[in-house]
């Protein structure tokens, strides 16, 4: 079996759904475990009733430490006087996921979009385009890297369609995926450079991010291999 992780956000009981799709992608033989922030609990709430960001960022740490996620789904609307929406937790993942795949959803895109183009200042009062304000968000737009944005009901297949995809992973996710599951160990042996005396979470998160992750791979897979044969010499 694949292990494959799934993290959701969203206002609303996504449980059957999430079910359905472990189903589903078990017949594959991907077994999913599943994280949900689902921003109806309280504690995601100011004392002004209002949804608070800053929760919603330590809840996202807090699952991270479980390992990484093959998927992000967000919902994109909670509720009509919610001033927050899933674009603005998208700002926030992508400082902590650089390379997750994200898919925004939504229950009405043609509603999304119309808000989202009479909020942003691309028209002006004379219904008029302003170009450059356009470029400007669509440029906002491009650095979120969404992967892409579904009708709620394509929840499913969606999820499906991209979680078989990264489900045939390299060699650098498997290691990343194994390191993960041991956060708290630390590199004794000092035959790579730079990683001796990091925590597995360290090692994971330089690995995700550092520009020096191919020379990283290539002396951790040396040492590997060293020790396989030292082994059964």
């Amino acid at each position: 079996m694949v292990e494959m992780r799934i993290l959701v956000i969203d206002d609303a009981d996504m449980s059957d759904s999430l079910n359905s799709l472990k189903r589903k992608l078990s017949r594959d033989k991907i077994n999913l475990t599943s994280s949900v922030i689902h921003l109806n609990n309280r504690r995601y709430y100011n004392l002004d009733s209002k949804l608070d960001l800053s929760p919603i960022k330590e809840e996202v740490n807090q699952v991270k430490q479980q390992g990484r996620f093959d998927l992000i789904m967000v919902d994109y609307n909670y509720g009509e006087d919610c001033e927050l929406n899933g674009l603005s937790i998208i700002q926030e993942l992508r400082k902590i996921f650089h390379k997750t795949r994200i898919i925004l959803y939504s229950g009405s895109r043609k509603d999304v979009i119309k808000y989202i183009i009479e909020s942003s200042g691309i028209l002006s009062e004379k219904d008029t385009i302003d170009y450059d304000e356009m470029v400007k968000h669509i440029n906002n737009l491009m650095e979120m890297k969404i992967e892409t944005f579904i009708q709620r009901n394509n929840f499913e297949s969606e999820a499906i369609k991209v979680l078989k995809q990264n489900s045939c992973k390299d060699v650098k996710e498997l290691l990343m995926d194994k390191l993960s599951l041991y956060p708290n160990l630390v590199v004794h042996d000092q035959g790579v450079r730079g990683i001796g005396g990091k925590s597995l979470k360290d090692v994971v998160e330089a690995l995700g991010s550092d520009d020096q992750t191919q020379n990283w791979l290539d002396e951790i897979l040396d040492e590997f291999i060293a020790y396989l044969t030292k082994i059964y010499e």
